[in-house]
């Protein structure tokens, strides 16, 4: 007969050898309590741009483009079903978008789906943008699963999470994942909240 599992963990800065259920249980009651900071604050201390492609890498900053803070609060709220966020060309919607996913990814993790046009653009956003971000920020990177089949270009396990990229096209696909938040470049139906930004800024 099979004796207990146990587990490493760390708490308070202390190696600790602990049964694996009762690990399990602690980072469950870690996750039920949650710093008392906004979306935007967490976003702007944990979610760094990676040095390539990018000329100011480094901790990401809204400053410039202030609308932005109240789309990002707009994932706080768990019970809302749509969102609709209006946006003018090169307005930090693509980088306002990967912060808020990786936000509820750390904080306050649901099965979510980002949803582009085709399966290729998909993988090629997976596997540059996304993965670039999530590797040069050490604070949403510490919830990625560490098994060799836990995170693929298309399908991505995190702590108490799923991460999905789907192609608008594959509606089989759409339909068998269970997802709590899809980001869309087109919304199916009307939001239940708007949040216009200003064109060209």
């Amino acid at each position: 007969m099979a004796g207990p599992a146990f587990v490493e963990g760390e708490v308070g800065g202390w190696k600790i050898l602990m049964l694996a259920d009762l690990f399990q249980f602690g980072k469950d009651i870690l996750y039920a309590i949650r710093e008392d900071i906004s979306v935007s604050d967490f976003v702007e201390r944990e979610i760094h741009l990676p040095v390539k492609g990018n000329a100011n890498p480094g901790p990401i900053s809204f400053k410039d483009a202030s609308y932005a803070y109240e789309c990002l609060e707009d994932f706080e709220d768990t019970g809302a079903h749509d969102i609709c966020n209006c946006f003018g060309s090169q307005s930090y919607k693509t980088s306002l978008m990967m912060s808020g996913l990786m936000e509820r990814i750390a904080r306050n993790p649901i099965p979510m789906g980002w949803v582009m046009a085709n399966k290729e653009l998909a993988e090629s956003f997976s596997k540059t943008k996304w993965k670039d971000q999530i590797d040069a920020s050490p604070g949403i990177a510490k919830h990625r699963g560490s098994g060799q089949h836990d995170y693929t270009i298309l399908e991505q396990q995190f702590d108490r999470s799923t991460f999905w990229f789907l192609a608008s096209g594959a509606s089989k696909n759409l339909k068998s994942t269970p997802s709590g938040k899809n980001r869309q470049s087109v919304w199916p139906k009307p939001a239940r909240r708007v949040s216009p930004t200003p064109s060209g800024s």
